[in-house]
């Protein structure tokens, strides 16, 4: 009897291995990421009406998620624990990414991320993953006047020089 061998588990779905519209996001506790996200959000479903998004965040506020579902009540949720921001690989990212894709049936996946982490989780994302995606870094108003004045420390300006997009949110 002959079988046909299986694809191994780790291999992910067919589905996903193109992947979804990625935005990874960080900033600051203050820099506005949840107004900025609910904006971003509702200019992509503007632009691309039908468009499914999903939130993976690990460090956005219970208000702050309460804000986003209550402004979009059709964006599913989903909190990312990091156990340890020193050790990112032990929150397992691309694992949750994908559940929670597949779960949400989402074409558009934003994972916030907070910036002590950020590198360190957007390598691991975009290693295992290969989906496209845009990093986008949320300025508070200290880290915007640093950045105008060339005083930002060698991290913040690193992590600058790696992003897609730099915003600022007004206040």
């Amino acid at each position: 009897m002959s079988s046909t061998p299986s694809a191994p588990e780790s291999s992910p779905p067919a589905a996903l291995a193109a992947g979804p519209r990625c935005l990874v996001l960080t900033g600051t506790a203050r820099s506005g990421k949840a107004r900025w996200l609910v904006d971003e959000i509702r200019r992509v479903q503007a632009e691309r009406p039908g468009t499914r998004c999903a939130v993976l965040s690990a460090e956005l506020s219970p208000a702050d998620l309460k804000q986003i579902a209550q402004a979009l009540p059709e964006v599913a949720l989903h909190r990312l624990f990091l156990p340890c921001l020193c050790c990112p690989g032990a929150a397992n990212l691309p694992g949750e990414a994908v559940k929670l894709i597949e779960s949400a049936r989402a074409d558009w996946l934003v994972v916030e991320l907070p910036v002590v982490a950020a590198t360190g989780l957007l390598a691991e994302l975009t290693a295992a993953l290969h989906w496209p995606r845009e990093f986008v870094v949320c300025l508070d108003p200290a880290w915007a006047a640093a950045r105008a004045a060339d005083t930002l420390p060698p991290f913040h300006a690193l992590l600058l020089q790696s992003a897609d997009r730099v915003v600022s949110v007004p206040r």
